[in-house]
């Protein structure tokens, strides 16, 4: 799926690079030799208007340098009076020559009102003027025309016009790639808003399942099918409770939407930190990661109901996990750079220390559950400023894993009762224990995270504790070494 939307992105970078690159190609070859001429008709006719302010009965010193700055530009000047004696000649052949040349043998094109007009020349791009000037009655011809194609000054104007073209072509260019990136983010956001709504037991809106990208389309789906799944469980545990112990009703009811919920927050919570990273630092990150992240972890909630009932039913052994050889610092590589986004919105400093190779017999799904309630626990419970340590090491054979937050110490007294969660039935002698609990109040929350980790390492055949440290908390487990 991931590689879908990545290929999506990189054919949206060529299309944005085509209209870029090939846009100006384009421009250019349609428009550059009309622009050159245009820009030349400019100068000839400023040109011109400063000749008709000219004396040419006695040029003087300022008039030459008048004449010698257009020449600079590559313009030729022909100048005679009405008996085509010659005034002035940019040229270093004779006068006489290019008085014949260029105004005698044309001078039934000459005009008082001239325009400039294409020079008949095999470049399409020369361009001349030819005018009369009236000075007291007497009469003046001016032929002035550009000096055979430079190519120089040519490059320097089409500098000028590629450039202009090229942000003309950068400006339609990248709200093309803007709009097609914002398609994809936008589709993810409707997603984690999909998911969001489950959690909260809103059945009533499924998600679209007809949008332009077919991989999100399938996510969707699922998602879709998790939401009647759950909604259908649920109703199947109500009616069979209500058949069998109509007093344990509401217990059951409360323990299935809790559990869910807790096990839908860790990614939502991702999900939610690393769409505020996109949308705060923008290309200033590495959106690609953060986009395969997000699928990541929207795709996992699809699994997760029913791995969540494998949890419940573990208690009556219903269902066993498989179990393999496994390296353990992969997984916690893959949760410290996970974390990443979260730790940085709730402004919490982090220290990891990992010891290499740390091989086990476990389900790598199970053990990183464990571990995400652990570090949610220690991100709950932690202040702006303050830091989270994580730890793992090998020891006496034993692979041993340490989750510290600074912040409140726990009550003695509840220590045990923390580990203790919500099962799908329970028998009778355990209603006086299901009434402690719902009497702890506000640990209800920390009570059924925790409860999963220690149904986990049970089943890993592991030991877990917390114990409460100088500035905070610190909970561990640790499993046997493989």
């Amino acid at each position: 799926m991931k590689n879908e939307i990545r290929k999506n992105l990189i054919v949206g970078q060529f299309i944005f690079l085509l209209i870029v690159v090939g846009g100006s190609a384009l421009i250019y070859w349609l428009f550059a030799p009309s622009y050159y001429s245009y820009q030349k008709s400019r100068l000839i006719k400023a040109s011109y208007a400063d000749l008709q302010e000219m004396d040419f009965t006695m040029l003087d010193e300022n008039d030459m340098a008048v004449f010698q700055q257009y020449e600079s530009e590559d313009l030729l000047f022909t100048i005679s009076d009405e008996k085509f004696r010659p005034v002035y000649v940019s040229w270093y052949e004779s006068s006489e020559r290019q008085v014949y040349k260029h105004i005698i043998l044309c001078r039934d094109k000459f005009s008082e009102n001239p325009e400039v007009v294409d020079r008949e020349t095999k470049n399409p791009m020369a361009v001349k003027l030819m005018g009369v000037i009236d000075q007291d009655g007497s009469l003046f011809y001016v032929s002035i025309r550009e000096k055979v194609f430079s190519i120089n000054k040519f490059y320097g104007h089409m500098g000028k016009f590629l450039a202009l073209i090229f942000v003309v072509a950068l400006a339609v260019g990248l709200p093309v790639f803007y709009l097609l990136i914002r398609r994809i983010t936008d589709r993810i956001g409707e997603i984690a808003e999909g998911a969001a709504r489950v959690v909260v037991r809103d059945f009533s809106k499924p998600l679209k399942v007809d949008g332009p990208y077919q991989e999100l389309n399938i996510l969707a789906a699922n998602i879709n099918q998790m939401a009647a799944g759950m909604q259908d469980g649920v109703q199947e545990v109500l009616e069979c409770a209500q058949e069998r112990q109509p007093d344990l009703l509401d217990h059951i009811r409360r323990d299935v939407v809790a559990d869910i919920s807790h096990e839908l927050k860790t990614p939502l919570a991702i999900i939610s930190s690393q769409v505020e990273m996109l949308q705060c630092m923008g290309d200033q990150v590495d959106r690609m990661y953060y986009y395969d992240s997000i699928v990541e972890e929207v795709a996992r909630m699809s699994d997760m109901v029913n791995n969540l009932m494998d949890l419940s039913l573990m208690e009556h052994q219903i269902q066993k996990m498989a179990r393999q050889e496994m390296n353990l610092t992969d997984t916690m590589e893959y949760i410290h750079v996970k974390y990443q986004a979260l730790f940085q919105q709730s402004h919490i400093k982090e220290e990891f220390s990992l010891e290499p190779e740390c091989i086990v017999r476990g389900n790598a799904y199970y053990l990183e559950q464990a571990i995400d309630n652990y570090m949610m626990n220690a991100i709950s419970h932690t202040v702006q400023g303050n830091c989270i340590q994580v730890a793992m090491r090998r020891q006496g054979g034993w692979v041993k894993v340490e989750v510290y937050n600074q912040g409140g110490q726990i009550d003695p007294a509840l220590m045990e009762r923390i580990w203790q969660g919500y099962v799908m039935k329970r028998s009778s002698r355990d209603e006086t224990a299901v009434q402690n609990v719902e009497e702890a109040g506000n640990q209800r929350h920390m009570g059924i995270g925790l409860y999963l980790v220690r149904r986990i390492i049970q089943l890993h055949q592991g030991e877990y504790g917390v114990e409460n440290q100088e500035k905070g908390v610190k909970f561990w487990f640790k499993i046997p070494e493989a």
